[in-house]
């Protein structure tokens, strides 16, 4: 009996809560994240507080987050609890070092109110994202005298954190809160052999559109050499939170030939009609004519036929013949 009454006076809901407690952090420490990506520090309070209510989170030191955070805790060791904190939802906080304090408030069982404060912050680093761009030229398939120029963002930051839940409608309709290829401008250079500038040409993207561009260049000199140069310069707020790793120049020739000339085809002329200018004749007098041609012929070889029937084979004449035919007719 003694073991469990003593198993009963340490239990949590038993112990009298303090009125204030110490966070520290916890480890891991000295947290350090690419812009943009998912992040969570650590704290240990000093007692327990793991089976409370936690209702209200207050962070400082992260002067740039606009969104509320989240506290979770977790357990920890005896008379103690870990308390998990992240970003409520927008993980764009801008680049920087950051000595993150938390200050909780948490509700007892009996609804005494405690309020845990930071003695030791977390550290927090924020790292640029890294973009890289990718440049490549080809023949217009439909035209060898038209070069297309494609021009696209990628890199690993893309490939796993922002380039795909902007492209969704749910990212479409929360774009300022998640990461999303940035706001920024194209610059193009075309330069012949003698390094003259023979096309520039500047393309401005959006925050959230497909990271890529295409020119095309049309009626290009033919089967000439030619260099060209395209970079990315991400622009407005969130730019400091970007770096970017620029192409090399891409050196490339002109299509051999110009696609052949495709002429319309010369349509013959009609032979001359031996009809009148201005006579036609319908289809349905045609027929007709046509009709009345055959009738004809049938006739004239039925007379044919029955004249030889008739006729005797010396050539005189044929009484039986005469007699029967008239008995037929």
């Amino acid at each position: 009996m003694a073991s469990l009454a003593l198993t009963f006076l340490v239990t949590p809901s038993a112990i009298a809560a303090p009125t204030e407690a110490i966070l520290d952090a916890a480890p891991p420490l000295n947290i350090t994240v690419v812009y943009g990506d998912y992040w969570t520090l650590l704290f240990n309070s000093n007692v327990w507080l793991c089976g409370y209510e936690t209702y209200s989170v207050q962070v400082t030191g992260i002067e740039s987050a606009t969104e509320s955070f989240n506290a979770f805790p977790y357990g920890g060791a005896a008379g103690t609890c870990t308390f998990y904190l992240e970003p409520g939802g927008n993980n764009l906080i801008d680049v920087g070092s950051y000595s993150v304090k938390v200050a909780l408030g948490v509700s007892t069982f009996g609804n005494e109110q405690i309020r845990a404060v930071t003695g030791t912050p977390q550290s927090l680093v924020i790292k640029p994202a890294e973009l890289v761009v990718d440049v490549r030229v080809t023949p217009d398939s439909a035209d060898p005298q038209n070069t297309v120029v494609s021009m696209r963002l990628g890199g690993t930051w893309l490939d796993y954190i922002g380039g795909e839940n902007y492209r969704t409608e749910e990212g479409r309709q929360n774009l300022a809160r998640i990461p999303a290829p940035p706001q920024g401008e194209w610059q193009m250079t075309i330069r012949d052999a003698a390094g003259t500038t023979v096309v520039d040409q500047k393309l401005d993207q959006a925050r959230g559109e497909t990271p890529a561009m295409t020119y095309l260049w049309t009626q290009a000199p033919i089967a000439e050499n030619y260099t060209v140069e395209a970079t990315f310069t991400p622009t407005g707020d969130e730019s400091p939170n970007f770096t970017v790793a620029q192409a090399n120049p891409v050196s490339f020739t002109t299509g051999e030939a110009s696609r052949p000339q495709i002429d319309n085809p010369v349509e013959p002329e009609l032979p001359p009609s031996s009809a009148p200018e201005g006579f036609a004749l319908p289809l349905g007098a045609l027929v007709v004519a046509g009709l009345l041609g055959l009738g004809a012929a049938i006739a004239a070889l039925v007379v044919a036929t029955r004249s030889r029937l008739l006729a005797p084979a010396n050539g005189g004449y044929d009484a039986d013949a005469a007699e029967a035919k008239g008995a037929k007719s």
